[in-house]
């Protein structure tokens, strides 16, 4: 009888778990639904990535514009905002001068950079489930 005390906080535990993590997995099944959901219309939208894109895009011209703008209106910033979005090349792999542009500008266009590749491949496969159906 006394070895049967100590197993069953054990199996307890071990049940609680067991549950914990099947909720987890149904949590992240339910975010990652939720995020197909939201950004490609469950892969039936490609204008839904468009429009993420445009906002990304937006989002961060807003912050180049803010840390680092100039007063001439901002093109500047959107020029560096949209050339982040396409390219992933960090520009410290260049071995260019980046006439003043700070670390941390680098490595906000750099988070662009991979946000514009997900968004740009996203769409191409919404797409291209869009016109096979």
């Amino acid at each position: 009888m006394s070895g049967n005390r100590g197993r069953a906080p054990l199996a307890r535990v071990r049940k609680w778990a067991g549950k914990t993590w099947v909720r987890l997995r149904f949590l992240w099944a339910w975010i990652a639904s939720q995020f197909l959901r939201w950004v490609t219309g469950y892969g039936e939208k490609p204008q839904r990535v468009v429009v993420w894109s445009l906002g990304i895009v937006g989002i961060f011209w807003a912050i180049f514009w803010r840390w680092f703008g100039e007063p001439e209106g901002g093109m500047a910033a959107l020029q560096l905002s949209l050339g982040a979005f396409v390219t992933l090349v960090p520009i410290s792999a260049l071995d260019i001068d980046t006439g003043g542009i700070s670390d941390r500008a680098i490595l906000l266009a750099e988070i662009e950079g991979f946000f514009g590749m997900f968004l740009v491949a996203l769409f191409v496969a919404t797409l291209a489930r869009s016109i096979q159906r």
